[in-house]
């Protein structure tokens, strides 16, 4: 299978192994769960460690996979093998407002060599995939956007007919995130509660903590279930996603697809990208009054649904269409598992 080294596809005769070590509920951790869930069985597990860490440039599971076979990461991790990898990039934000020297050596010694190798790489929107081509200045390496879904459960959740005014922010408390203008924001919002769902609570309650008018308006989750997840944005009014650059911005589409309005910058591309007409933007980024005006001018808008194309809207998005995708990529570098893998 040398064809693998090259990403030129054709016959198969090694293994495919997959890190399912991203799943979990997090950005990459629910694409990682919803995509491998629906690849085509067969392939090999590449377990051991953490795969956000250091050391697992020289994983001994990694090393194991032979020249013939094929390696795939739903995250942007990989390491020393002898297996081509393809990884996905799911945005370059460890390059941009995530940046340190170590990153910076990473991405250039580790990730750049491993997708020119490969001669593909996997992104989620067309923002990171404008991104990732500038960062690689190589156009024989295919870039492709295999995009993102939705969970059923949150689809089908019933949208509140409540009148109670609350915000709702899910994300982690990275810089480009901004959650301190969330919570500046609501503030100055007396007759508004906010609600957050965040991987992160110790350090949105510090943040939290430090704005006493907040006090007795906020509601912090963390690491709740779907079902969970598809109630919060039901009982929702508005949705807040202040970031200043993402991959995707999968709650945007959540929220939508729950049938709620979200309020986002103009400069954040992906976000622009995902919600179109349905999303409420913002002009200038730190402006807390054009937020929270923006706020009200949301609450007050016919739901999401009763525009045209919203149901056109929601059928871009399911995990069935986004695992195919990636399918239809391991078999065109020639990674159809054999018989007698071991998932």
């Amino acid at each position: 299978m040398g064809n693998l080294l090259d990403g030129t596809g054709g016959d198969v005769t090694g293994s495919l192994w997959i890190d399912t070590r991203w799943n979990g509920v997090s950005g990459i951790g629910r694409f990682s769960r919803e995509v491998t869930s629906r690849l085509r069985p067969g392939w090999k597990s590449l377990s051991c460690g953490s795969p956000s860490s250091a050391l697992d440039v020289v994983n001994p599971r990694r090393l194991s996979a032979g020249p013939s076979d094929l390696i795939y990461s739903p995250g942007y991790n990989g390491g020393l093998a002898r297996a081509p990898q393809l990884l996905t990039l799911h945005d370059l934000m460890h390059l941009r407002s995530e940046r340190s020297e170590l990153r910076a050596r990473y991405y250039d010694l580790v990730i750049r060599p491993i997708v020119k190798r490969c001669g593909a790489v996997l992104t989620v929107s067309e923002a990171s995939r404008s991104v990732i081509e500038e960062w690689l200045g190589d156009g024989s390496v295919r870039v492709i956007n295999v995009g993102n879904g939705l969970s059923r459960s949150i689809e089908a959740a019933p949208a509140s007919t409540s009148a109670s005014r609350r915000v709702l922010y899910v994300g982690n408390m990275k810089d480009h995130k901004k959650f301190p203008l969330v919570a500046r924001a609501l503030a100055g919002m007396s007759d508004w509660s906010l609600d957050v769902v965040t991987t992160d609570p110790a350090e949105a309650g510090e943040m939290i903590g430090s704005l006493p008018e907040l006090d007795g308006r906020v509601r912090l989750l963390s690491r709740i279930s779907d079902d969970e997840l598809a109630g919060v944005y039901a009982t929702a009014s508005v949705i807040m996603m202040p970031s200043s650059e993402e991959g995707f911005g999968l709650p945007a589409i959540e929220a939508l697809a729950a049938d709620r309005r979200v309020v986002y910058w103009s400069g954040c591309d992906a976000i622009g990208e995902v919600l179109g007409k349905f999303g409420v933007c913002v002009s200038e980024p730190d402006d807390i009054r054009e937020w929270q005006a923006s706020i009200v001018l949301a609450a007050s808008m016919t739901l999401p649904s009763e525009q045209p194309g919203y149901s056109e809207w929601l059928q871009r998005y399911d995990w069935d269409d986004v695992a195919g995708r990636v399918q239809s990529v391991l078999d065109d570098l020639g990674a159809a598992p054999r018989k007698g893998d071991a998932e």
